[in-house]
């Protein structure tokens, strides 16, 4: 009898199991997010980092320094983390499972990313990390944190993009890991060239290193069988900019079934996230703007292959704590580091960008 009640109880919960793991499958959290310049206190001499010296114009001392990167900490552990069981409008949000890749971007040095995985509330999470180095003036870089236990690093590339002239720009990262159910996954991180200067009179800028992503997602969809590619990042422009809509023909998602090799922006043309505030990535002169991006290929966004992107999952994280009054345009704007020359001890001028992804269980 005991036996026969411990089955029927076992068979009545199996739904929920199942619910509650997506039929056998393993979810975890990606994220992509603007840091907006996390400089450290030291003086490079090969980068033009004065302004962000204790002595310089900005007054970067230690102690703002180690604000932001406990700031920074502190969002990735409510976007991924169990302390966020839900937002400001009561939805449930954290997955209790730390996110499995963090894209950052404006980072200026190794030794920031050593400072967050090694010294703030990240330390227990066992994050290791790849890191550009490129040539830009100011010496800002990305790099992708991830976890070791659940993405094992099988290489990275750090892809130089200078602009027409030799005109140094952020380089590309490509990271390619095993997920932890077996498959492999190539990630492209990007930073595409700003818009100071005019939008248009910048926009070949954004091309040109759009190009170079493009050309590396045609060559590993040739050469690979069925590879799994992720783009995000700080793009610079709306999903309708020549870089993401012409050079690297990223579609809006629809109802119809995703193509293997076709890219697709699954922030285009759908609101942008579950938090009503938040109607951009960006603020700038009080008009929202999405400039952040996800982008993945067809196969990644096949909802019975493995491992595929969660479409609806894709957002600009609701976190109202990262959002503060627009005193000069109304609203409500991200609250960032510093407002023009005053510091303001926020998180960013950007917001972060989530998706979710399935792996079957082996």
């Amino acid at each position: 009898m005991i036996i026969l009640l411990t089955l029927l109880i076992g068979w009545f919960f199996t739904p929920l199991v199942k619910a509650q793991t997506h039929g056998e499958c393993l979810r975890y959290r990606i994220v992509s997010y603007n840091v907006e310049n996390l400089f450290d206190c030291l003086d490079d001499s090969l980068k033009a980092d004065e302004e962000y010296l204790p002595e310089g114009m900005r007054h970067w001392t230690s102690g703002r320094y180690y604000r932001k990167i406990n700031a920074i900490a502190k969002v990735l552990i409510a976007i991924g983390g169990p302390s966020a069981s839900s937002d400001s409008e009561g939805r449930a949000y954290a997955h209790g499972e730390m996110p499995l890749l963090i894209g950052l971007y404006e980072v200026e040095s190794p030794q920031t990313i050593e400072q967050l995985i090694h010294y703030s509330p990240l330390r227990q999470n066992g994050y290791r990390y790849v890191m550009t180095s490129s040539l830009d003036v100011r010496g800002i870089d990305i790099a992708l944190l991830y976890r070791p236990d659940k993405f094992k690093l099988l290489y990275q590339q750090s892809i130089r993009a200078n602009l027409p002239n030799e005109r140094p720009t952020r380089d590309l990262l490509h990271v390619c890991g095993t997920l932890v159910g077996g498959d492999t996954l190539d990630v492209v991180l990007l930073h595409l060239p700003s818009r100071l200067g005019g939008t248009r009179q910048t926009e070949p800028y954004r091309q040109h290193v759009a190009r170079r992503a493009k050309q590396l997602c045609d060559s590993l969809s040739q050469t690979r069988q069925n590879p799994h590619l992720l783009l995000m990042g700080d793009f610079n422009e709306s999903a309708t900019g020549p870089a993401l809509a012409k050079t690297l023909k990223a579609k809006p998602l629809t109802s119809e079934e995703p193509q293997t090799n076709q890219l697709y922006n699954l922030l285009a043309n759908r609101r942008c996230s579950s938090l009503k505030a938040i109607k951009g990535s960006y603020k700038y002169q009080g008009i929202w703007e999405t400039i952040d991006h996800i982008v993945a290929n067809g196969l990644l966004l096949q909802s019975n292959h493995s491992p595929h992107l969660i479409p609806e999952s894709a957002e600009i994280a609701p976190l109202s704590f990262l959002l503060t009054d627009d005193k000069s345009y109304g609203g409500e704007m991200p609250c960032r580091t510093y407002q023009g020359a005053n510091y303001q001890g926020g998180y960013s001028d950007h917001l972060p960008l989530i998706v979710d992804i399935e792996i079957q269980k082996r």
